[in-house]
């Protein structure tokens, strides 16, 4: 009897925790480009992390994998359902789960999941998935018509973080690196370098100057309000820097 209450209890402590967690969900944001958004316990709520998921002409591209891997069959359920396209490709920005987990599904199904190599050597020692080391720091990839950049502007959030810049829709995926203007701090910093993280972010700003649309790897892209006046040129970029400076980086 002890054993059936104590039962009844978990299931349902688990069922109230469940309801009460949001859902994995994709998001269009620009045409043919959308937010994939998975979930994490972080200080005991949920915690959104984001990557980006790309249709061209030959099939789709992610960046960043979900949180972990039933978010990620989650997000290839959804890419089956609803563009119907094979997974050519996943770019990877840093070594973190949040960024990686699903590396191992991605290449069960066919996907090359690609990053830098040093993205590659620090997966390896924190016993990650490894994805493939052939991406250049700074490279351009041109996938079904479809002009896709990364660009390593110096360590931050990571030592390896690198962010994708699609010219065409003006869109930077900051990853990890930027903070979302709704962020109260800045996070898991256990491999950042707050020292160096401010130049970084002022690289990211010289070179992409002109940015219609930031996704953070974290919390929301639509506060981001373009039409603010700000030395860093976006107001998430601004806001890293405000969050930095509060912690004396």
């Amino acid at each position: 009897m002890r054993y059936l209450c104590f039962a009844l209890i978990s299931f349902l402590i688990g069922q109230s925790l469940f309801a009460q967690s949001p859902e994995f969900r994709v998001e269009s944001i620009k045409p043919s480009i959308y937010v994939h958004t998975s979930y994490m316990l972080y200080s005991g709520q949920p915690f959104p992390s984001n990557g980006l998921v790309i249709e061209t002409k030959k099939g789709v591209v992610l960046v960043d994998t979900p949180w972990d891997t039933l978010q990620t069959r989650q997000l290839l359920d959804w890419i089956s359902t609803n563009l119907k396209r094979p997974v050519l490709l996943a770019i990877i920005t840093h070594a973190h789960d949040d960024r990686l987990a699903g590396t191992e599904l991605l290449r069960r199904q066919g996907t090359r999941v690609i990053c830098t190599p040093l993205t590659a050597r620090l997966a390896k020692a924190k016993n990650h998935p490894v994805p493939d080391a052939i991406l250049p720091n700074d490279t351009t990839l041109y996938i079904g018509g479809v002009r896709i950049e990364t660009y390593f502007p110096g360590p931050g959030h990571s030592p390896d973080n690198i962010v994708v810049w699609l010219p065409k829709q003006k869109l930077l995926f900051g990853g990890c690196l930027v903070k979302s203007v709704e962020a109260s701090g800045l996070g898991n910093i256990a491999d950042a370098d707050l020292s160096e993280w401010p130049a970084t972010i002022r690289r990211v700003h010289e070179r992409f100057p002109k940015i219609d649309l930031l996704v953070p790897g974290h919390q929301s892209w639509k506060t981001n309000d373009t039409s603010i006046a700000i030395p860093f040129g976006h107001p998430a970029l601004q806001r890293t820097i405000n969050l930095l400076d509060r912690k004396g980086g």
